[in-house]
C-alpha cells in the first residue's frame, strides 16, 4: 500500500500543529485484475493474474482474517466448511451471467501480466461453461485493446478456428483511456480507490487486534479484491454509464465528439461529417452546430464593423515579435499540420492493399493494423501472423544450419590434425588453435590461450567433451489448425463481451 494514491474527501484528525500519519505496509504482491463486462453492464468474469512461478492455493482462495473460521484446522472438512463468499476462505468474485455462475479465473506468471495463452484460457472458460451460446450465424463479439498479446499466434488461432469462432476487434491503440470501459472512473478508477481504502482498513484491523505481523500478506489479496470489486466492476448501473458515455451502447459514435479527438480531424473531414454517412455524428450535435461555430456572430452589421476596425488597426500591429508573432506562427503551423494530415491520409489509401501492408511490416502491432484500416483480428491477420512466424522460424533454421556446417567443418579439420600426429605436443600453435576452437562451447567465456603449453593443458581438459548437438526445434510452433473458408458472420449486439 506504499505508493497508493490519496482517496478524495478523506480527512484525518490529529493534534493541532502536527502532521497526521498512517501506518503503511511495505510488502508487495504484484497482480493484474481484468474485468470482463457485457454491453448491458453486467459483469461476466473476473480474471486475476498473480506474480509467482508456482500456484499457491492459500493465495488463490484467500484468507479473510476478519472472520472466525468454523471448526479446527485439523478437521478433514475444515476447508470445505469455510470455503465460499463471506467465509474464512472466500475465493474470488463469482459472476452470474445468463444464469451461469462464472468463478474467478486465476493464473500465475513472474511478470503478473496478460499473455496470449491466458487470453485463450479466458475464452475457453466461457466456451466450456457455454456462457454465450452459438446458434445459427450468431457469434460472440469481443472488444479489446492493442496489447501485444492480442496479436500473438495462440490467441489468433483460437478465435479463428473454426472461422469466426470469436469475432474480435481492437480499439484505437493510442486512445485507450478514452474508449475502453475498463479504464473509466466507474470501473478502474473506483476499483483503485476502493482497494486503497480496503487495504488501510485491513491494516488498521490487524493493528487493533495486535497481530504478530500486522502487515498485508499475499493471502489478503483475494478478500481485498472482493471488497473493491463490489464497489467498481460489479455495479451494473455505473457500468452502463461508462458504456453509454463511450458510445458503445447505444452505439452512437459519441467518442467522436471528444475535443482531443476532434483536434486530429482535417478540414475536409469536418466539412464531410454533416453529409457523409462515414462521418455521421449524433444529429442533435450537428443541428446545434456548437462544436465548430460556437459563439460566432452572424449579424451583418457586426461583421462590417469588425472588418473596418481591423483595417484601421493593421498599420499598428507588430508581427515581428510578441503576442502578434506567436498568434501568426500558431495559425500558420495549424494550417501546415492540416495539410500534412491530408497528405498522410491520401498516401495511406494508395498503394498496396491492407494485407500486403501488414505483410511488409517488420512486426505486427495494433498501431500497424489500425493504420491500415484493419481493426478485426480475423482470418487475414491470423494468416499474416502465422506467415511472419514461419518466416522467422525459417531464418532461425537457416542460421542453425549455417552454424552446424561451420562446426562440422571445423571438427573435421581438428580430427584430421589429431590423427596426423602420434603426440599432440608435436602440433603447431596454429593447429592447436583449430582443435581448441572445435572443443570450445558457449559457456567458455575466456579467450583461447596463445602459449603452447597452456593450449596443450586446455586440450586435455576439453578433449572428452561431447560433440555439439544442434536443436532445430527452437522457435515458435506454427502447427495450428487450418482455418476453413466460411462466409462472414453477423455479430449480434446481444452477444457482446468487453474487456
Amino acid at each position: 500500500m506504499k505508493g497508493d494514491g490519496h482517496v478524495g474527501g478523506q480527512k484525518l484528525c490529529t493534534e493541532q500543529g502536527t502532521i497526521p500519519y498512517k501506518k503503511a505496509s511495505h510488502t508487495e504482491k504484484r497482480f493484474t485484475m481484468i474485468g470482463l463486462t457485457s454491453l448491458d453492464g453486467n459483469p461476466v468474469m473476473c480474471v486475476l493474474i498473480t506474480q509467482g512461478k508456482d500456484p499457491n492455493l492459500s493465495v488463490e482462495t484467500g484468507i479473510d482474517v476478519t472472520i472466525n473460521p468454523d471448526g479446527n484446522t485439523e478437521d478433514v472438512d475444515f476447508f470445505f466448511n469455510n470455503n465460499g463468499e463471506g467465509k474464512y476462505f472466500p475465493g474470488g468474485p463469482v459472476c452470474t451471467y445468463r444464469g451461469k455462475k462464472i468463478p474467478t479465473m486465476i493464473r500465475w506468471n513472474e511478470s503478473a501480466s496478460i499473455t496470449s495463452d491466458i487470453l485463450v484460457d479466458m475464452l475457453k472458460t466461457l466456451d466450456f461453461l457455454d456462457v454465450i451460446p452459438r446458434d445459427g450465424k450468431r457469434r460472440p463479439f469481443l472488444l479489446i485493446d492493442g496489447h501485444g498479446s492480442r496479436l500473438e499466434l495462440p490467441f489468433l488461432n483460437y478465435i479463428n478456428t473454426p472461422t469466426d469462432h470469436w469475432v474480435v476487434c481492437i480499439g484505437v491503440p493510442y486512445g485507450t483511456a478514452l474508449w475502453q470501459v475498463g479504464d473509466s472512473k466507474e470501473q478502474n478508477g473506483s476499483f483503485n480507490m476502493a482497494m486503497s481504502k480496503a487495504k488501510q482498513e485491513l491494516l488498521e484491523f490487524k493493528t487493533r487486534h495486535t497481530f504478530e505481523n500486522p502487515t498485508l500478506q499475499p493471502t489478503d489479496l483475494i478478500p481485498l479484491i472482493n471488497t473493491a470489486w463490489k464497489q467498481s466492476f460489479a455495479r451494473v448501473d455505473k457500468n452502463r454509464n461508462a458504456i453509454s458515455s463511450r458510445g458503445w451502447n447505444p452505439l452512437n459514435r459519441n467518442l467522436l465528439l471528444d475535443p482531443l479527438i476532434r483536434q486530429t480531424m482535417t478540414e475536409k473531414e469536418k466539412a464531410m461529417e454533416s453529409t457523409s454517412n462515414d462521418y455521421k455524428l449524433p444529429s442533435a450535435v450537428l443541428n446545434s452546430n456548437h462544436i465548430e461555430s460556437k459563439n460566432v456572430p452572424s449579424d451583418s452589421s457586426t461583421s462590417s464593423t469588425s472588418s473596418t476596425h481591423i483595417s484601421s488597426a493593421q498599420t499598428s500591429l507588430n508581427f515581428s515579435s510578441g503576442t502578434s508573432l506567436f498568434c501568426l506562427t500558431s495559425i500558420v503551423k495549424k494550417e501546415q499540420l492540416m495539410q500534412a494530415r491530408e497528405r498522410i491520409k491520401m498516401d495511406q489509401k494508395e498503394g498496396d492493399d491492407a494485407v500486403e501492408k501488414l505483410k511488409k511490416s517488420k512486426k505486427l502491432t495494433a498501431g500497424i493494423c489500425y493504420k491500415n484500416d484493419v481493426v478485426r483480428l480475423g482470418k487475414s491477420v491470423f494468416e499474416v501472423c502465422r506467415e511472419k512466424i514461419q518466416n522467422k522460424n525459417n531464418e532461425l533454421r537457416e542460421k542453425i544450419q549455417k552454424q552446424e556446417r561451420t562446426y562440422l567443418e571445423l571438427k573435421r579439420k581438428a580430427d584430421e590434425l589429431i590423427a596426423s600426429k602420434a603426440n599432440i605436443e608435436l602440433l603447431s600453435n596454429k593447429d592447436l588453435n583449430v582443435i581448441l576452437r572445435s572443443l570450445k562451447r558457449k559457456e567458455d567465456k575466456n579467450k583461447l590461450p596463445t602459449k603452447k603449453q597452456m593450449m596443450i593443458e586446455l586440450y586435455y581438459q576439453w578433449k572428452d567433451r561431447e560433440p555439439i548437438k544442434f536443436d532445430y526445434s527452437a522457435g515458435i510452433n506454427v502447427n495450428v489448425t487450418t482455418v476453413d473458408e466460411e462466409d462472414d458472420v453477423v455479430v449480434n449486439d446481444d452477444e457482446v463481451v468487453e474487456i
